[in-house]
């Protein structure tokens, strides 16, 4: 600012500050934001490892994972801070950019899912109209899942596999996986369902390896599905598990109606809860 050109209000020495201060303002009120984001980033992932390391919880392939994402932040953070980006030129802006957004949108390996926690349920239902859309969703309706879309696997279980109490409340319209076992008939004719399941553990060392399940269902009753469930699991287990494994454990859901109405059904099953993700490492 020159002599001549110096405001005649008597706010010289504003003036003077607004003229040095404006693009350093501009400059920035366009990158702290950016600044906060890394620095919240990072302290948010710290706060993640400590937390999984006092509960023991966090496995070597989610702490590598992790620490890679905090490198990823604090990096940013430093080339940020450092000075590279304090010449305020157009390509600097590019490389921070594009350094950001690797960081963000890096994909993540998920391995598949592991079933956990899961409750018992069990219900009958009869109706006059139909059957899917009559007695077997007054049946979901009895065993209290009939607010879920219902889903079905073979009969596994894995090893952390574990029976707890159904939860309260559970979310319209969320999808269900269960292993279950459902029977209908018509008017006078009974519907039976049952499940059998046990746990396999290791000859040797006692641990727990996983579990198998059979499911039955039919005209039958309640004695005679008990027995068909009892020989199925048997069979399953000589065939490809008794030489290294134990089955024990055994637990046993029946359930059996003989409609008055049109139809009738039967249904039991064991409703998954939550899953287990493993976070599988790899180059891309």
């Amino acid at each position: 600012m020159t002599e001549s050109s110096r405001p005649e209000n008597g706010n010289w020495h504003y003036a003077v500050f607004e003229e040095l201060l404006t693009p350093k303002i501009k400059f920035i009120n366009e990158y702290v934001y950016k600044i906060i984001l890394l620095t919240s980033g990072l302290m948010s992932h710290w706060r993640y490892i400590i937390a999984e390391k006092r509960k023991g919880k966090m496995a070597e392939n989610q702490n590598t994972r992790t620490v890679q994402i905090i490198n990823s932040s604090l990096s940013n953070l430093v080339y940020f801070i450092g000075g590279k980006k304090m010449n305020n030129t157009l390509s600097s802006e590019n490389e921070l950019s594009v350094s950001s957004s690797n960081a963000k949108n890096q994909p993540i390996l998920i391995g598949m899912r592991i079933p956990k926690d899961y409750f018992v349920a069990s219900g009958t239902g009869e109706s006059d109209i139909a059957v899917h859309a009559g007695s077997y969703h007054l049946a979901l309706k009895a065993a209290g899942i009939e607010v879920c879309n219902i889903m079905t696997y073979s009969s596994i279980l894995p090893a952390i596999a574990r029976e707890v109490e159904k939860p309260p409340v559970l979310t319209h319209g969320s999808v269900m996986e269960t292993i279950m076992a459902v029977a209908t008939s018509e008017k006078g004719t009974r519907c039976t369902a049952g499940i059998i399941h046990g746990g396999l553990y290791d000859k040797q060392t006692g641990e727990k390896h996983g579990g198998l399940v059979c499911e039955h269902n039919g005209n039958y009753t309640k004695d005679e599905i008990k027995n068909l469930l009892d020989a199925s699991i048997k069979e399953l287990y000589h065939n490809g598990f008794s030489e290294k494994y134990e089955l024990k454990d055994m637990k046993l859901i029946v359930d059996t109606l003989v409609p008055e109405k049109k139809f009738g059904t039967a249904l039991v099953a064991l409703c998954f809860i939550n899953y287990v993700c493993p976070i599988l490492e790899k180059d891309y």
